[in-house]
């Protein structure tokens, strides 16, 4: 007998199919559940809390893959063994190898990069609708001569070419319905009931099996399917069609029961009316809307709403958040670790771009191409590179200079200068691996003797014990997730290994550019997944997974067009008007297109109805971009008496810090803003501001608790003058950016200062020598490296573009130093890495309305001219520097003046010149302001009097930016906003940026 439950979505369909099990049970009888894979484990935790039990062994919970091998292996059959998506990938690959010349329309383009995939898609959709190569190559034949039949008949050649590869000893997905099909007669079938559910359709492979079965066994089939929504249920439609027909073909007893309609008393009930008639009016409740004005604002509603669910005993696993558009999933981590909040981000990643894939992949294509360069460079870039870092760089300097192609650099290398084919000569070891992996694979015979050459070149060039070393770094750092991931791509790699030998143990024709394509493209079919760090954690990712997760709120972020719903792709090999024209007369091939649109509508429509509590918000804009709701979102909102819940914004904002001090930055007054910043004060270091008694209208008289320890920083104040509210956020409030194993700029400055320090001292050692363009480069080459490997986790030395900077550096750097023994004649280094205020020279001192404050700095160079008498102040920077009077009084250029005004004082000597040297970018560059009696004057050097003023405007500069920032001034007016000059433009803290919330809130009051 074939029993189908058919109702509503989420009507109680695997309610009554739990039911039905406990009381088969209860008779001591037989059962399997079959569900789709993703929902075994979740099926089974339903069926104990539905029923009570702890346990239970009467009923087995299976895939439809795994009830076909249980069945073979029951009925004493040899079961072979199932292919993996990468098994799949090597042998179409193989087959693409073996018949491009004899395809038609596929020869030219069956190359291309993912050819491979939408064909394999093609292959597995005509498993599914049962058509072999001999049904398609007649359906072919029936069509008159156009393109759709030459693609067919390619489509059928790589098809028969595929089974033949895959034999009898391997089998995918599709082919088990069919072995398991001819066991009717096994004994797991003998006295058992089969329960299906949780599938929206079922393919004609899943049709054909149960035809089969219903001979010895009894079936009940759930399917959700509603006649007041045609075309919604389209496809379950056509489901109970083939389900009437496999029980009209194997003689069986239909019985179909409708189950009654649950009202769940809310705005839940009307949903249903979406796509169909409309339904009696329900209550209000279940489903909220939030409309925000941007997307920050819209996420950050939804971390407040969860954080205040957790603070009343809700858990993490109770919430999910669907990301309509993907490219938001990034945005939701970030926002929601501000409110920490433990998410959980449902991505994948291309196994094809991970690190020790791609070293792998690059040296198999170096030593198979031997004229091309880019294979090599790749390798070179890779940071997993077994060689040297000055090494690689050196190779990559050849190979942009020479043109030095693969074969040159492994093998010989007849080109270049005497100096160049020496090096090469002498780094020959390093080079060895390739060697011997470029003759191995020349010597190949068969697949074994590839995968050796390969295993032998892994273990030459110590990947394992790279990868091993890179997992237990980020064990070490808390980063669990990259471990596992790392520990994914080395597992699938052996892996891949392991099964192209056993695929091709026995083929006598396999040629090593062959077993080199077919382990690309396994690569390129496998991803590695993200597990969360705890099972207690927020998932955040596609909408579709939300359907089967057991939440109980659901967020749905982004309901805008076009992504909700989701449009189909369409990368098929056959276009929608192909797809129509061999459907015309009856459902050969399905899904098609139009099945693709409803599916998709169909999953987000049941995803709305699978939690308690549905979210739904949208951003009117993203970016730029003015969004609208989207179609299903506009259906909502139109059907079901949804209203929209206004969000307490300041609230929401104060219970994150940032938020806070968004709040802080757009107040128009003083004192609000001092209200704010006290909040968030408090709530960042409960108790820091408890001696503060003033009330919220008076001014903050006295910030020295919150800005730690006095002396001041030069740096410091020239932050206060170009903006109150980042000193506030970076030296009050210490609101620094998280480690982000990343460079940048910060990097670039410390490695070229570090490198300066002890490169300078060490050419005026060496005297006259030191002014030597080779031993500079080499001292300098040594100190620069070894900054970057210990700066930032050595983040310089990790990527190709991290490492071609750092050689940038290392020239400029050079320029640097050799410009510096140049002017040896003038000025003579006095002292580098000068302190004053925490070390040998005492504090500036100032006298301010604030009180009395003491200034402290570090200088990179003091120079002290040859008689001693005059003093040059000198800072490195990585980047184009200027000071004049002007940008002195406004408090931006500080630090030289008050360089100068601290070593006068410490050492007698009369200030000549200040400047900043660039030591970054092409040429070496001094840029400041020098007196006319200086021994080396500029063409513009002031007199001794204007060269004196400068010193005296710097000093009541810092006193007043001083006391503005101890007595707590925030505001943010006078700030330049525009133009290179503007510190907006590097600013951390663009979230609270006062500028960008005043003119969001003027359009909003002008719209």
């Amino acid at each position: 007998m074939l029993t189908v439950i058919h109702s509503r979505v989420h009507d109680g369909k695997t309610t009554e199919i739990i039911n039905r099990i406990g009381e088969l049970m209860r008779q001591g009888k037989r059962s399997v559940l079959i569900v789709p894979d993703q929902v075994t484990y979740a099926a089974e935790r339903d069926i104990c809390s539905q029923l009570g039990i702890s346990g239970f062994s009467l009923c087995q919970v299976m895939s439809f893959n795994r009830f076909c091998e249980a069945v073979l292996r029951s009925a004493g059959k040899k079961c072979p063994r199932r292919l993996t998506d990468a098994g799949r990938m090597m042998l179409l690959e193989r087959a693409v190898i073996l018949k491009r010349d004899s395809l038609r329309i596929y020869g030219s383009v069956c190359r291309r990069s993912g050819f491979a995939q939408r064909m394999e898609r093609m292959l597995a959709l005509l498993k599914s609708c049962r058509i072999s190569p001999d049904s398609l190559l007649e359906m072919c034949s029936r069509l008159p001569a156009s393109l759709l039949k030459e693609k067919l008949s390619d489509t059928a050649e790589l098809y028969r070419c595929y089974q033949e590869l895959t034999g009898a000893d391997y089998c995918d997905n599709n082919d088990l319905f069919g072995l398991a099909a001819d066991c009717g007669q096994s004994p797991l079938l003998k006295d058992c009931r089969i329960f299906i559910d949780g599938f929206d359709s079922l393919t004609g492979q899943m049709l054909w099996l149960i035809q089969k079965l219903l001979r010895s066994c009894d079936i009940t089939v759930s399917l959700s399917l509603d006649d007041s929504a045609p075309w919604l249920y389209s496809m379950q439609r056509r489901t109970m069609d083939g389900l009437v027909q496999a029980a009209a073909n194997s003689g069986s007893v239909l019985r179909c029961i409708e189950l009654p309609h649950i009202n769940r008393g809310n705005s839940f009930d009307a949903l249903h009316g979406l796509y169909g008639k409309a339904e009696s009016a329900a209550a209000g409740g279940g489903i909220d809307f939030f409309q925000a004005p941007d997307t920050e604002a819209e996420i950050r509603h939804i971390a407040f709403d969860i954080r205040q669910k957790l603070k009343r005993g809700a858990r993490y696993r109770d919430f999910a958040v669907a990301c309509c558009d993907t490219s938001l999933i990034s945005s939701v981590e970030r926002i929601f670790a501000q409110y920490s909040l433990a998410v959980f981000c449902d991505t994948a990643r291309p196994m094809q771009a991970q690190p020790a894939v791609q070293l792998l992949m690059s040296a198999l294509e170096a030593c198979r191409a031997d004229n091309s360069q880019r294979e090599m460079t790749e390798f070179l870039c890779n940071y997993l590179c077994p060689l040297p870092v000055d090494v690689s760089e050196r190779l990559r300097v050849l190979i942009s200079s020479l043109g030095l192609t693969n074969y040159e650099l492994i093998e010989q290398c007849s080109r270049g200068s005497e100096e160049t084919r020496a090096f090469l000569a002498g780094i020959s070891g390093e080079l060895l691996p390739l060697r011997v992996l470029r003759k191995a694979l020349r010597g190949c015979k068969s697949a074994r003797d590839f995968i050796t050459a390969v295993w032998d070149f892994i273990q030459a060039v110590g990947l394992s014990g790279r990868v091993d070393k890179l997992i237990s770094r980020c064990i070490e750092n808390g980063l669990l997730a990259e471990a596992d991931e790392y520990k994914q791509v080395w597992d699938n790699l052996t892996q891949q290994l392991e099964q192209l030998d056993m695929l091709l143990k026995d083929c006598p024709d396999c040629d090593p550019d062959m077993l080199i394509s077919m382990l690309g493209r396994a690569f390129e079919s496998q991803s590695c997944f993200v597990l969360p760090s705890t099972v207690d954690c927020i998932t955040v990712g596609d909408p579709a997974r939300s359907r089967f997760s057991g939440i109980k709120e659901l967020y749905v972020i982004g309901a805008a067009d076009p992504y909700f719903p989701v449009s189909d792709s369409g990368e098929g090999l056959l276009s929608p008007q192909e797809l129509s024209r061999i459907n015309r007369n009856e459902k050969v091939l399905s899904p098609d297109t139009e099945d693709a649109s409803v599916r998709n509508t169909f999953l987000l429509f049941s995803m709305l109805l699978a939690p308690s509590v549905l979210h739904l918000s949208y951003a009117l804009k993203k970016g730029r971009t003015q969004q609208q709701p989207g179609s299903l979102l506009e259906r909502v909102l139109a059907s079901v008496p949804v209203e929209r819940r206004d969000a307490d914004t300041q609230q929401e904002m104060l219970a994150c810090p940032m938020g806070a001090l968004e709040i802080l930055a757009s107040s128009e007054r003083l004192t609000a803003s001092q209200c704010a910043a006290m909040q968030a004060l408090e709530m960042l270091r409960p108790g820091l501001l408890a001696s503060v008694t003033s009330p919220v209208s008076d001014r903050v008289t006295d910030a020295r608790a919150l800005y730690g320890s006095i002396p001041i920083s030069m740096s410091r104040l020239e932050t206060q003058a170009e903006c109150p509210l980042k000193n506030l956020l970076t030296g009050g409030l210490r609101m620094n950016e998280d480690t982000d194993y990343q460079s940048n700029a910060i990097d670039i400055g410390n490695i070229m200062h570090e490198a300066l320090e002890h490169s300078v001292p060490e050419l005026m050692q060496a005297g006259a020598a030191g002014r030597n363009a080779e031993l500079a480069r080499g001292i300098v080459e040594k100190n620069l490296y070894a900054a970057a490997r210990s700066t930032h986790d050595g983040v310089m030395l990790h990527t190709a573009r991290a490492r071609l900077l750092c050689a940038r550096l290392n020239k400029s750097v050079t320029a640097a130093c050799r410009s510096i023994m140049e002017d040896l004649d003038t000025f003579k280094p006095f002292a580098f890495e000068v302190s004053f205020g925490r070390g040998k020279y005492p504090a500036i001192e100032l006298d301010t309305r604030a009180g009395r404050v003491r200034l402290q700095g570090k200088i990179d160079r003091v120079d002290k001219s040859a008689d001693g008498q005059a003093l040059r102040i000198v800072d490195y920077k990585s980047s184009k520097h200027s000071i004049t009077a002007k940008s002195v009084e406004r408090g931006t250029t500080l630090q030289l003046p008050l360089y100068m005004i601290a070593m006068e004082k410490a050492t007698g000597a009369r200030g000549a010149a200040m400047y900043y040297q660039n030591c970054f970018g092409t040429g070496v560059s001094y840029s400041g302001l020098s007196c006319e009696d200086s021994p080396a004057p500029d063409k513009n050097a002031l007199t001794q009097a204007e060269f004196r003023a400068v010193l005296d405007s710097a000093q009541d500069t810092a006193a007043r930016l001083a006391a503005d920032m101890l007595q707590g001034r925030t505001d943010t007016d006078g700030v330049i906003t525009q133009g290179a000059s503007s510190p907006c433009a590097y600013c951390a803290h663009s979230a609270v940026c006062s500028v960008r919330l005043s003119d969001t809130s003027q359009t909003e009051d002008e719209d």
